[in-house]
C-alpha cells in the first residue's frame, strides 16, 4: 500500500533524483514561496488596519458600545445579523478600549492566521513539503483578494468563511480521504462549525453538508465514524453554550432567533428578492470587472473537485461513487456559504473555502511527488499556485479599480476636528445624537452614544416594526420623541434607487423639519433650533460630511440662451394622486437683475404660470411658489429678462431637481439627495 495518496492512471515519466536530495530541493523551494506569502500578507494586512470604512463593520462598534452602556442585542439594539461580530467588537471594547476601534481589525488577521495554521497542519497532508505548500498557496490568495474584498474588515462573511476553511480543513477533507483524525482537530472543527454558525445562521447548513460529507465517503460504516462526528459535536456544543451564555448576559435569546433568523427569512428576503435557486448564482460567470475575482474561484473550485475526485487509490467502483458524493455535498456546503449568490458584498464566506481546498488539492499533488520522486509533479504544483495567485492577483486588481479599496482611509476612532468638538460640547455622551439614515461613523468620531436603538434606519426594519413579532420592536419614532436628541446627523438617501425615508418612516422627516435646522447648506448636521438660538457663533464647518453632500449635488445648466431648466420631479411625487399647493426650489444663483417664469403641467394640458423676479432669489436657498392647487408633475423655468439662474439637482442613483412638495394636505415630500431644510437666518 501507497504511503501517500497518488493520482490514479497517471505515469509520470520524468527524471528522478535521489529521494534525500528531492526532499530537501522540494522544501527549500516551498519555504521560499511561503515567506514570500507571508511577507505579502503582512504588507496588505498593515494597510489594512486603516484601509475604507464600511457602514456594516462600524455598526458592530458602535453595538458594542451599547452593550459597555447596559443596553442589550436584539433587545434594545436592532441588527439582524448573527451575534459573533459583535461579541468580537464587544470583547474588544471592554479589554482594549471601547472608543478607538483602530486596532480591532488585528482580529481579521488572527482568524486569517488561525485559518493558515489549520490548512498547514491539516492531518490530510503528510509531509512537510505539501504543507507548506498549502499554507504558501492559500496566504498568497488571501493576500491577493485582503482589501478589494475587505477581507481586512470585521465583517460575518470573512469570519464565516475563516471559519468554514478551519472545519474543512481540520476535520471534513482528512475524513473523506479516510485519515486518522486526532481527537483535538475533531474538537477545533465542531468549535469551528458553531462559531461560523453564528456569524450567520446559514454557515449551520453549510456545516451540516460538511459533515454529511464525511459519513457519504463509507456510509455502511456510519457506526466506525460515530466516534468522530461526537467528539465535533463536543465543540460545537462548548460554543454554542458560550454564545448562549453571552446572549443571556448581554443580549436576548428570543431576540436572537426574532431578529437573526425569522427577520431574515420573512421581512429582508424580500428586499433583496431572495430564492432558494440564488445559491446558483455563485456559479454564474459575468465579464464585469467586479465578477472577476468570482470567475477566477469558480475555476479554483472546478479544480479542486477534480485533483479530490482523482487523489488517492480507490479500491472499487462503489468507492469512487462514495468520493464523489462526498465531493458533491462539500460542493453543496461551500455553495451555501453564500445563500444569497451576491457576487460583490457577500461572497467572501464563499472565496475562503475555495482557496483552503485548491491550496489542499494542489498540496496533494505535491505530497504525491515527494512520495515518488518526481521534479515535474512538483513544478505542476508550484506552477498551479503561481498561475492562481497571479490570476486572483489580476481580477483583485479589476476589482479594486471599482472599489477603491486600498485608496480609501478609516478613522475609527474619536476626531479632534472643530465639528466634533462643536457636537460634543452640545451633546450629551449617551442618547443624544443620532445619524440617519445609515452612517454610523459618526458615533464612533464623536464619541457619542446613539439615541435610539436603531444604529441606521432601513426600508426593512420599517416593515418589519409595521408587524412587530412577539412584542421585540425598537420604535424610532418613540425614540426621537421621548429622547428629543440634541443633534440628527442627516442624508436623505433613496435607499437602493428605491425608497426614501419619508416613504418608509415619515415621522423621521416630521420632526426633523419641526424642530431641527441645519448649521449649513450643505451640512448634514441637524440641531435642535432652541439649543441652536443659544449658539451666537457661527458653527464650523465639516470637510468630510459637506465633501459627501457636495459630491452628490451638482448645479444646473443656467436658464437663458440654453432655454429653460426643466424640473425633474421624483418618481414619488409622479405617482402621488395629491394636488400640489406649495412648490419650493433650491436655488444655486443668487440676486440677479430681471425677471422668470415658472411653468407647471398638469392632466389634461393643464397649465400653471407665475412670474418672479430674480433679485428675490437668495442663493442656496428654498424659494418658494404660491400654487393654484393641482396635480402638477412636470415644469420647467424660463427666462423672461436677465439671466444666470441655475438651481440645484440631486445625483444620487437618480438625477432630480431639488424641490419641496407640500400638498393640500398639509403634507410634504422632498427630492433625496438634497437638503431638506434651510439653515437659520
Amino acid at each position: 500500500m501507497e504511503t501517500y495518496p497518488e493520482l490514479s492512471n497517471v505515469h509520470t515519466r520524468a527524471a528522478r533524483v535521489p529521494a534525500g536530495q528531492f526532499d530537501r530541493y522540494v522544501l527549500a523551494t516551498f519555504c521560499i514561496a511561503l515567506v514570500l506569502a507571508v511577507i505579502l500578507f503582512i504588507l496588505k494586512a498593515g494597510r489594512g488596519l486603516t484601509s475604507w470604512e464600511y457602514g456594516d463593520e462600524t455598526a458592530y462598534f458602535v453595538t458594542a458600545q451599547m452593550i459597555t452602556q447596559g443596553h442589550h442585542l436584539y433587545r434594545d439594539v436592532f441588527t439582524h445579523h448573527g451575534p459573533l461580530p459583535v461579541m468580537i467588537a464587544h470583547l474588544y471594547a471592554v479589554i482594549v478600549d471601547r472608543h478607538d476601534f483602530s486596532h480591532l481589525r488585528i482580529s481579521q488577521i488572527l482568524m486569517a492566521s488561525l485559518s493558515c495554521a489549520a490548512v498547514l497542519l491539516s492531518p490530510v497532508l503528510k509531509t512537510w513539503s505539501a504543507r507548506i505548500c498549502a499554507a504558501a498557496a492559500y496566504m498568497a490568495l488571501l493576500s491577493m483578494v485582503w482589501l478589494p474584498k475587505f477581507l481586512n474588515m470585521e465583517l460575518y462573511p470573512s469570519i464565516g468563511g475563516y471559519f468554514s476553511a478551519i472545519m474543512l480543513a481540520q476535520c471534513i477533507v482528512p475524513l473523506i480521504f479516510q485519515r486518522k483524525v486526532n481527537s483535538w482537530s475533531l474538537f477545533v472543527g465542531g468549535t469551528a462549525f458553531a462559531l461560523a454558525g453564528f456569524a450567520a445562521y446559514p454557515y449551520f447548513f453549510s456545516g451540516m453538508f460538511f459533515i454529511l460529507s464525511s459519513i457519504a465517503v463509507e456510509p455502511a460504516e456510519y457506526l466506525v465514524r460515530c466516534p468522530p462526528i461526537k467528539t465535533m459535536l463536543i465543540g460545537a456544543t462548548a460554543v454554542i453554550t458560550g454564545v448562549l451564555l453571552w446572549l443571556l448576559i448581554f443580549g436576548d435569546i428570543a431576540g436572537y432567533f426574532i431578529y437573526h433568523i425569522y427577520f431574515n427569512q420573512m421581512i429582508y428576503s424580500k428586499f433583496i428578492e431572495y430564492s432558494p435557486i440564488s445559491v446558483l448564482n455563485n456559479l454564474s460567470f459575468s465579464l464585469t470587472q467586479q465578477h472577476a475575482v468570482q470567475n477566477v474561484t469558480i475555476v479554483l473550485m472546478v479544480g479542486w473537485v477534480l485533483i479530490f475526485s482523482k487523489v488517492g487509490a480507490l479500491p472499487s467502483r462503489r468507492a469512487a461513487c462514495m468520493r464523489i458524493t462526498a465531493i458533491g455535498l462539500i460542493v453543496c456546503g461551500v455553495l451555501f456559504t453564500n445563500p444569497t449568490g451576491d457576487l460583490i458584498d457577500h461572497n467572501n464566506a464563499f472565496l475562503i473555502p475555495n482557496f483552503a481546498l485548491f491550496s489542499l488539492a494542489i498540496a496533494l499533488l505535491m505530497q504525491r511527488s515527494v512520495a515518488r520522486p518526481s521534479i515535474w509533479g512538483s513544478t505542476a504544483a508550484l506552477a498551479s499556485a503561481i498561475a492562481a495567485a497571479a490570476a486572483m492577483g489580476w481580477a483583485a486588481n479589476l476589482a479594486d479599480t471599482v472599489f477603491g479599496a486600498e485608496n480609501s482611509a478609516a478613522r475609527l476612532k474619536p476626531e479632534d476636528s472643530e465639528i466634533y468638538r462643536f457636537i460634543r460640547s452640545i451633546t450629551r455622551e449617551d442618547g443624544d445624537l443620532l445619524s440617519l439614515i445609515d452612517n454610523p461613523i459618526v458615533y464612533v468620531r464623536a464619541a457619542r452614544f446613539p439615541a435610539s436603538g436603531n444604529i441606521y434606519y432601513l426600508p426593512w426594519q420599517a416593515t418589519y416594526n409595521r408587524s412587530a413579532f412577539g412584542g421585540y420592536k425598537i420604535d424610532i419614532c418613540s425614540d426621537i420623541r421621548r429622547r428629543r436628541p440634541t443633534v440628527i446627523w442627516f442624508f436623505n438617501w433613496r435607499v437602493w434607487d428605491k425608497e426614501s425615508i419619508e416613504t418608509y418612516e415619515p415621522c423621521v422627516l416630521a420632526y426633523l423639519v419641526k424642530d431641527y435646522a441645519p448649521i449649513g447648506f450643505d451640512s448634514p448636521w441637524h440641531v435642535r433650533k432652541d439649543i441652536l438660538a443659544l449658539h451666537s457663533a457661527e458653527p464650523p464647518r465639516d470637510e468630510d460630511s459637506e465633501s459627501l453632500i457636495k459630491s452628490t449635488l451638482e448645479e444646473s445648466k443656467t436658464v437663458g440662451n440654453n432655454g429653460p431648466i426643466q424640473l425633474m420631479m421624483t418618481p414619488e411625487h409622479e405617482r402621488r394622486a395629491m394636488q400640489l399647493r406649495r412648490l419650493g426650489v433650491l436655488f444655486a444663483s443668487g440676486p440677479a437683475q430681471g425677471d422668470a417664469e415658472l411653468v407647471l403641467r398638469g392632466p389634461r394640458d393643464s397649465i400653471f404660470t407665475t412670474r418672479f423676479s430674480l433679485s428675490s432669489i437668495a442663493p442656496n436657498k428654498y424659494h418658494y411658489f404660491e400654487l393654484s392647487p393641482g396635480l402638477y408633475k412636470s415644469g420647467e423655468i424660463h427666462s423672461i429678462s436677465g439671466g444666470n439662474v441655475r438651481l440645484w439637482e440631486g445625483h444620487v442613483e437618480r438625477r432630480g431637481t431639488c424641490l419641496i412638495y407640500e400638498y393640500v394636505d398639509s403634507s410634504r415630500a422632498h427630492t433625496p439627495a438634497c437638503p431638506v431644510l434651510d439653515p437659520l437666518d
